[in-house]
This record gives C-alpha cells, structure tokens and sequence, in this order.
C-alpha cells in the first residue's frame, strides 16, 4: 500500500509538472513546439491516477482539478509543500566538483542522477563521495546510496580526490558498471550486482594500473570506432582528451594519430560527454573546461573537430569554474536537456531547448528569483502594500538584495529602488531579515540579524527605512553571531514574541514584556521549547541556524521550522501549550539543500496557507508551495467574495453570495496563525478587526461549496 500511496504522489508531481508547462505555452512564455505530446502525457497520466486512486481507495484522495492542476492528497495529518520548479533533477547538489551522471542503476526503467564530487565541507577537510539521486516518475530525490559509505580511495588522496564517476555495462551483464576517475589520474571500478554497487580491485578493474600522466581523470564512454563495444574518452588536467581503445574488454590507450581527439586542448580540466544536439543521427563531442566554458566539436563522420561558430552551448558559462556536462531527455520532449556541474558551489545548471534549439537555463524556482551570490537569507514582505510579498536577501557580504513581487513574478531591482540598499543598511558580513510591525504604527519594520552585530533595528516610516538604536527592542541582547529572527506570540498574550537562531547551533527565545506600541524583549530560557536541542552540525559549523514560525498544520497556532547548518530541516509542531519536535510529521523529511539551508515561512499565493521560500549557502532559492491539508482554493468562489473596505482600520464587511448553507469562516494571519473563526449562515457579515496587528490578513470560508479565500490590510 504505501508503494502504491507512493506512486500516487509522484504521479501527481509529473501531472502538475506538465499542466503547468501547458499553461506557458498556452500564455506564450514558452515556444515549446509538441502541445500534442503534453495533452497526451496529462491524459494518460489522469487516466493512471483515477485508476491507481480506485484501486487503494485514497480516503482523502478527492482529486481535485482546479485550473487544470490536480492537487495532491496528504498521506499524514501535517499539511503537504511541493517544490515548484521546472528543473527536473530539483535540488541535486554537491558541495565541490560537481560531476554530474545518468543512469538506470536500479533497473526501473528511468535515469537516475549521480553526482561526484565533495559531499561535506568544514573549513579544512572534503569528504569525497558519490550522492544520489532517485528518479520516480519524474521527480528526483534524494535515496540511499547504492555505493558504500567509502569510495576505497587511497588516504593519501582523501582530501583532494575528485569523484569523477561514468557508467557502462562493462561485464555485459545487462546493468551499468561505473568507472570513477580520480585527482591523480587513477580509476576505481564498481561492478552494479543486482542494483548494489560492489567494488574490484587488482584484475577485475578493467583500468587497473592506469594512470593519466596529467591528473583529474574524468571518463566518459562511447563507441568511437563503432566496433560495437564501448571505449573510454577520458578528459585530462592539462586540457587534453587520451583515448582507450576497448579491444575484447582490454582497455587500451591510443596515442597521436590514433587518438581522434589528439588535437582537442581546452587549457584545463576537460569533462568530455557526448550527445546529438543538432539531430544529424551522429554523437558530436561537448567539452568542459576550468573556466567554465562547454567546447563543441562536430563529428563529421568519425572526425570531431572544433565548431565555434555553430557551438549550441557557447552561451553558458557556469559559476565556480570546471564545468562538467552531462546529457539527458528527462521531460519526456523530444530533446535532449543539459545539465552542467561547477567546482564551487557545487550546483548543477539546467539547460533546456527551445523549438530551434537554443538552450535556456532554467532558473531553481518559477517565480525568477534569480541564484545569488554566497549566504543569502530570505525575508518577505509587502514593503509596497500592493497585496502581494515581496522579497528581501540578506547576503554573505552584508548587503540586501531586494526582488519586488510584480504580478506573482519576482523582478529584481538596483539600489536606487531598494529600500535597504546600502545607503541605508550595510554589515561587514552575514544579513538575515525579518520583518514585524512591533511598534503598532502601520508599517512593517525590519530587524536584521548580522555576524558581528547585534540584531540591528531599521524602522520603517511610510516606506524608508532607517537605522533606530535608540529603540531597538534588542538593545543590549547579544545572543550570538548569525542571528536570525522570526516573530510570533508564543506565550499567547497577544504581542509577538521572538525565536532567535544563531551561527553556535541553538536557537533562543526572547519573550516581549512591552507595550503594544514599545516591545521589549526578555530572554526566557525556561520557557524555551528549543532549549537544550542542539542543532550544531561538526561537519558545517559555519553557518547560521534559521527559524521561521507559520500554522504549519493548521489547528491555529504556530509551529516553526529550523534550518541547520548541514541542510536539514526540522519540524516542530505546537502541541498543547508548547513546540514538540515531529519527525514523523517533517513535510521536509528527507530533503539535503546543502550547505546553510536558510528558510522563511510566507503566504506567496494569498491562500491562507505558509509556503516556504529556502535558500543555500550556494545562492539557489527553492520555493514550496503549501497545498493544504485537504482543502483546496477555488478561485472562482475566491473571485465571487468580497471584503471591504481594504484597506481596513476599525471594521470589514465579508461578503460571500456564493454560500448556500453553513460556512466557515477563519482570519488568518500572514505566518497561517488562525486568529478567530466563526461558522455562520449569512450571505453577508462585518467583523471588528480594531484589535489586530497592522499587517496583511486572509479570510478564508469554507462550505459545502468550496473553500474561497480573500486579503485584507489592517492599517
């Protein structure tokens, strides 16, 4: 049952994935040529989900289809988050020397994803491994390994070796073998035994013995002389390409004029990979290189030579150096996609083709938040009070980047109209912003934690920000370096207290004994439902421990959510009067965003619901969308509602002609904090808002009908 619950999922994510790809090119975002194909893919997919939904008998699995998207069920009682990209392989990463490989290791029919490289970094010590990927039915995550924990490198490399892995079915078994090209110019081989990759040594490594004079051994396999069996094109340090000739499962090296890539140099660090990108029927060659680049050279009946001019990938040019490519058709067209790796930060890029063959990198999430330097820490907010969050990104090197949110699209914008440009706030290193209006006056002001500093204080008046020490709620509270702050009333006495997490791995809590209008924050260890929880990872101590506070499983209050150093998330769920880790609850479970994962809970789509928005160490933004426990928005409901006057200071009218029996209704606060709900049979109501905080607020009904949702300012 639970495989079956399991493909049911990843069904829905394939469905969702092509119907939002139907909608760009309905809208003209896309010029993607084969509509045909994705209306079959989306018909036989509904058709698979309606059966496969039969056969278990989902009871929460009421497949809902609003605006062609099927929504899916949630197996736990915790709400459900979808990544939304259009990246297939999601958040695949390393953390160094990213070399990306395709294949069907566990022989289910798809490609899964490989990825040498430097999984784990400190200041001085990598740790080099193979990390894993699993494709099912379309959306890739992370899986067990099916190599060892140790790569049986030599220790006297253990530090430096590149992880340099290439798959092919050596022994003719019927299953990939890899072969795995090191620093110093040696090979490591790993027989696939049933799935399980085993290692050999001494006569059973078909390159045992060899070692490229040069170093950083990077193999791939074709069959150059079309003889029928595969040999091995192997990129050298210094720039070249040697050649080995497979003769009777012999790998032999072929040097000058039988080496047909002799003459190819790319200066360093060459990553070869083939792949038919001008649909000619022949394998022309694509060549990485230390600066970034991705040579091309046309294979012109068994003769690859250099083709500037006509070079389809000559516009990438990957951040971090050494990128290495690697080939694959994983959205179902007819095309293949690049997927290129980089040294430092160890991302993989996306490139996907349009109908004339001119390949786009495709950005980490679809709101165009676009990668960023190093360390961004996320904060949104509706700095513009036009009913929509914009985005703000601390930085590594202190600055704040600011994405304004036009029509759902996120647009970034220079310093003349960011309002915390550099005029306004710079820190030597390390911004994390959050946003609350504290002093009661309408606007939502900024409080920036830093490295060095204490949590910094920027008021907001009527849209300029400014530097406030003399009333700064943390004046004198140093509570760590790499502060990040969220707000939220945790001891329920209606005013926002904070949660702080710090670089030391521990997250503290500082409960407000102000007034409404002139908070003042208290450290309360014995009321700290983190005290004691020690979220320091030995491997990535350098990087901040981030806190974000949203209903995560919408009873009402806030539960939080933590990001650690190494990656992880964790999940605590608000339980009686207090936080309580659940794991078994974690919709985040399982996931690795590398190093400094960076999180901020925020209703993006106005449904009354938190998403998440994380960003790494190495600059990707990955967005969650929240698709509630059950419920589901409908937007024509939403569109027949209506609340006014909004903005609103003492009182709003709700108006829902649409209801024809008992409703619903529950005001729901910008982190997902339910704040009062009322069941009612009128088609119209007012309600007093006077008490609340100044901010943006949802009321969302729900009835027989559907669930509708509306936004209200409260000034």
């Amino acid at each position: 049952m639970k495989r079956k619950i399991l493909r049911y999922n990843h069904l829905v994510s394939r469905y969702n994935r092509y119907r939002r790809k139907l909608n760009r090119v309905e809208s003209g975002q896309s010029k993607y040529r084969r509509i045909d194909m994705l209306v079959k893919r989306l018909k036989n997919l509904y058709m698979e989900l309606t059966n496969l939904k039969s056969t278990i008998r989902i009871a929460t699995a009421s497949v809902a289809v609003i605006g062609g998207l099927v929504i899916a069920p949630n197996a736990l009682t915790a709400q459900s988050f979808e990544m939304m990209t259009d990246v297939p392989t999601r958040h695949a990463h390393t953390e160094q020397f990213c070399k990306p490989a395709f294949a069907d290791v566990d022989g289910d029919g798809d490609m899964d994803l490989f990825i040498g490289g430097k999984s784990e970094t400190t200041i001085s010590v990598l740790h080099n491994d193979i990390l894993y990927f699993e494709n099912n039915g379309g959306v890739f995550s992370n899986a067990d390994s099916p190599f060892p924990d140790s790569l049986n490198i030599a220790p006297t490399m253990s530090d430096t070796a590149r992880v340099s892995p290439a798959f092919v079915d050596y022994d003719m078994d019927g299953d990939p073998d890899c072969v795995i090209g090191l620093e110093d110019g040696s090979f490591i081989y790993y027989r696939n035994d049933g799935g399980q990759m085993v290692g050999v040594i001494g006569a059973g490594n078909p390159f045992d013995g060899i070692v490229l004079g040069s170093g950083n051994a990077s193999p791939t396999f074709f069959d150059v002389d079309n003889d029928g069996d595969m040999d091995a094109v192997i990129g050298k340090a210094d720039g070249g390409i040697a050649y080995y000739e497979n003769v009777d499962g012999v790998y032999t090296e072929r040097t000058d004029a039988a080496n047909p890539f002799d003459a190819i140099n790319v200066t360093e660090n060459s990553a070869p990979a083939f792949a038919d990108l001008d649909g000619d029927g022949d394998m022309d060659l694509f060549v990485g290189n230390k600066e970034g680049k991705i040579a091309y050279f046309e294979n012109n009946e068994g003769v690859w030579t250099a083709n500037i001019d006509g070079n389809p990938l000559s516009q990438i040019l990957v951040a971090g150096e050494d990128s290495a490519p690697a080939f694959a058709n994983l959205d179902g067209d007819d095309d293949m996609e690049v997927y290129v790796g980089a040294n430092i930060p160890g991302l993989l890029e996306y490139y996907d083709p349009d109908e004339n063959r001119n390949f786009r990198f495709i950005n980490d999430n679809q709101l165009n938040i676009t990668r960023l330097a190093n360390d961004p820490n996320p904060g949104l907010v509706d700095i513009d009070k036009d009913g929509d969050m914009d985005a703000f990104f601390g930085m590594g090197d202190g600055f704040v980047e600011y994405f304004e949110n036009v029509s759902g699209t996120y647009v970034k914008q220079d310093s003349a109209n960011n309002p915390l440009n550099t005029g306004v706030f710079k820190t030597s290193a390390i911004a994390a912003p959050s946003f609350a209006d504290l002093d009661d006056d309408g606007d939502m002001d900024c409080y920036m934690g830093t490295y060095e500093e204490n949590i910094v204080f920027l008021e907001n008046e009527g849209g300029i920000f400014t530097r406030n020490d003399a009333d700064n709620p943390f004046a004198g509270i140093d509570a760590g370096a790499n502060e990040c702050v969220t707000f939220t009333d945790y001891d329920n006495d209606g005013d926002l207290d904070a949660f702080v997490g710090i670089k030391a791995g521990a997250v503290k809590y500082y409960r407000n004994d102000g007034t409404a209008d002139a908070p003042m924050f208290v450290e309360a260890d014995a009321d700290n439902p983190f005290d004691g929880i020690d979220f320091t990872n030995t491997v990535q101590p350098n990087f901040v421990t981030t806190v974000s506070s949203g209903d995560m499983d919408g009873d009402g209050d806030d539960d939080a959510l933590v990001g650690q150093s190494n990656g992880i998330v964790r999940y605590f769920a608000y339980e009686g009067t207090a936080l309580v880790e659940r794991a078994d609850l974690n919709p985040f479970a399982g996931y690795d965003f590398g190093r400094g994962a960076a999180l901020y809970l925020s209703d993006y789509n106005n449904d009354g619901f938190p998403d998440l928005f994380l960003s790494n160490a190495a600059g990707a933004t990955y967005y969650f969308e929240n698709t509630g426990t059950s419920s589901v928005v409908d937007p024509v409901l939403s569109q027949m509602t209506s609340i006014f006057p909004n903005p609103a200071s003492d009182q709003v009218t709700l108006e829902i002609p649409w209801s024809n029996g008992e409703a619903l209704i529950e005001l729901v606060s910008l982190s997902g904090k339910v704040m009062f709900t009322k069941r009612s049979y009128k088609l119209e109501m007012n309600f007093n808002v006077d008490q609340l905080p100044t901010g943006m607020y949802f009321v969302r009904v729900s009835g027989d009908e559907g669930v509708a949702v509306k936004s209200f300012v409260k000034q």
